[in-house]
C-alpha cells in the first residue's frame, strides 16, 4: 500500500457541511502489517495523532478512520476505527450513499509521473508548460564523431518554482518528486505534473485562490543534458488568464543548470509576469538571489533538498 495523503483546508470548506468522514479502502494484494495513520498540523508542524491500523484493518478491506464535525462554530475530530470486511459498499450503505455510483474507486495518484494531460480537468486554472527536444540547433556534439550521426543526446528537464503566499508562506513545487508535487485544491494552489513519454512539463494553477496568492517564481532544471540551454529548444509557455499568452526562452550557451524563467505576481488587481533569464548553479543560489528564505539541506543527491514544512493555510 502506498503512501497517502490527505489535506484538509477547513477555512474553505462550504459552510453548508457539517460533517466529514476519512475512510480507508485496503487493496486486495497489499501488506497491512505495518500500516498507520497520522493526523499533523502542517502549519504548526505537529503530530496530534499517530494511530497503528494494522490489526483493525487486518481482515477489513474498508475502513472508517475518522470523523470531522461542526459543533457549535468549532471543529471537531473523533477517531471512529470502523471495520468493513465486505468493503467499500458495505461502508457506503452505512451512510445510506448509493453503492452503485461509485462501486470502485481507481487506484490514488500519488506519483509525479501522472500524465501531463490528466491535469486538462482543472478547468479553473493557468497554465504554466515546459517543452523541449533533445537538441537540433545545427551544431554538432562531439559525441556524434564518436557515437556516429543517428545519435541522440539525452536531455530531461524539470519545472517548478517557489511559492509566496499573501500570509507570508512559502515553499517549493517542484515535478522532480512527488513530495514537491504541490496541490491543485489545497496549499499552496499550484501543482506539478510530468509526461513520462514526452518533453512535456507543466504546473497547473488554481484562479479561484488567487487571493491568496502572491507570487511564484518560476524555474526549470536541466536534470540531465549533453546540450546547453540554447541547444534544447526549450519553450516555456505562460496561459493566464488576464495575461497575454506569453513563450519565454532561454537564449544562452550557459549550462547552468538552474533557469530562472519568470515571476508571476498576483498581488495586484491583475497577474504580472517579469520574464528573468538568469541562470544558477542550484536551487539554494536560485533562492539566495531573490530572498525567498526556505529551509534547504545539503543531501547526497545533485539536487539541494528543501523541506516544505511551512506549506499549509492558516
Amino acid at each position: 500500500m502506498q503512501d497517502c495523503n490527505l489535506l484538509l483546508n477547513l477555512h474553505d470548506i462550504d459552510p453548508e457541511i457539517q460533517k466529514i468522514t476519512v475512510y480507508i479502502v485496503k487493496e486486495v494484494a497489499a501488506d497491512n502489517k505495518s500500516l498507520s495513520a497520522e493526523l499533523n498540523d502542517l502549519l504548526g508542524d505537529k503530530c496530534y495523532a499517530s494511530i497503528d491500523i494494522s490489526a483493525q484493518i487486518a481482515d477489513q478491506t474498508a475502513l472508517t478512520l475518522l470523523d470531522i464535525y461542526l459543533h457549535k462554530g468549532t471543529w471537531k475530530i473523533r477517531c471512529v476505527l470502523q471495520g468493513y470486511a465486505s468493503g467499500l459498499d458495505k461502508l457506503l450503505d452505512s451512510f445510506s450513499i448509493n453503492s452503485t455510483v461509485q462501486s470502485s474507486l481507481p487506484s490514488p495518484q500519488t506519483s509525479i509521473g501522472k500524465t501531463a494531460d490528466s491535469a486538462n480537468q482543472h478547468s479553473t486554472s493557468a497554465s504554466i508548460q515546459l517543452h523541449w527536444s533533445s537538441g537540433s540547433s545545427g551544431k554538432k556534439s562531439i559525441s556524434n564523431y564518436f557515437l556516429g550521426e543517428k545519435f541522440k543526446p539525452i536531455s530531461d528537464l524539470r519545472i517548478g518554482c517557489f511559492y509566496q503566499l499573501n500570509n507570508a508562506q512559502n515553499g517549493i513545487v517542484y515535478s522532480f518528486d512527488s513530495e514537491f508535487k504541490g496541490s491543485f485544491e489545497g496549499v499552496p494552489y499550484i501543482e506539478a505534473s510530468r509526461s513520462s513519454n514526452v518533453h512535456l512539463e507543466r504546473l497547473d494553477i488554481n484562479n479561484r485562490y488567487q487571493h491568496k496568492i502572491n507570487r511564484y517564481l518560476i524555474f526549470v532544471s536541466m536534470m540531465e543534458s549533453f546540450g546547453n540551454w540554447h541547444e534544447l529548444n526549450v519553450k516555456v509557455c505562460f496561459d493566464i488568464p488576464g495575461v497575454q499568452f506569453l513563450e519565454i526562452s532561454p537564449d544562452s550557451l550557459k549550462v547552468k543548470p538552474i533557469y530562472a524563467v519568470a515571476m508571476l505576481d498576483f498581488s495586484q488587481q491583475s497577474p504580472k509576469i517579469t520574464p528573468l533569464n538568469e541562470y544558477f548553479d542550484d536551487l539554494l543560489e536560485l533562492d539566495k538571489a531573490f530572498g525567498w528564505g526556505l529551509p534547504f539541506r545539503n543531501s547526497d543527491t545533485d539536487q539541494d533538498h528543501c523541506e516544505n514544512n511551512r506549506d499549509n493555510e492558516d
